[in-house]
């Protein structure tokens, strides 16, 4: 059986704000490590830099309509595709719901690649360092 894994990491910063790092850290042949949609946003007054933000797990079909690392300049929603996101809060427990549904959506994710690809099943794991 094939190996998936998701890594999960928490950090306290200086500024008491908890961050979690999220990345695919292993992957199987014919299983995307870029899942994880994220969204350029227009550059705000002064700063010439558009920011970043992840927006949710990929579902099968953004696997296809959503390119990797770089968003598609003419679209409105800007969206592309990594293989990390970080988040921060100053609740953990917010962060732990997000983690248990980020979990489910890969999980689906992978079923479903699994069904319509006809590939033999794959074992998910997710790691905490």
């Amino acid at each position: 059986m094939s190996q998936y894994q998701v890594t999960r990491r928490y950090t306290l910063q200086a500024n008491n704000l908890y961050r979690m790092q999220v990345w695919v850290s292993e992957m199987t042949e014919n299983m995307p490590c870029k899942i994880f949609a994220w969204q350029s946003l227009e550059p705000f007054l002064g700063d010439p830099k558009s920011p970043e933000i992840f927006v949710h797990v990929c579902s099968y079909f953004d696997l296809i309509a959503i390119p990797e690392d770089t968003p598609l300049q003419e679209e409105p929603i800007r969206l592309y595709r990594k293989y990390f996101f970080d988040i921060e809060s100053r609740d953990k427990a917010l962060l732990e719901r997000t983690w248990r549904k980020v979990k489910t959506q890969v999980l689906h994710l992978v079923q479903d690649l699994v069904r319509l690809n006809t590939q033999e099943p794959v074992e998910v794991g997710f790691v905490e360092v």
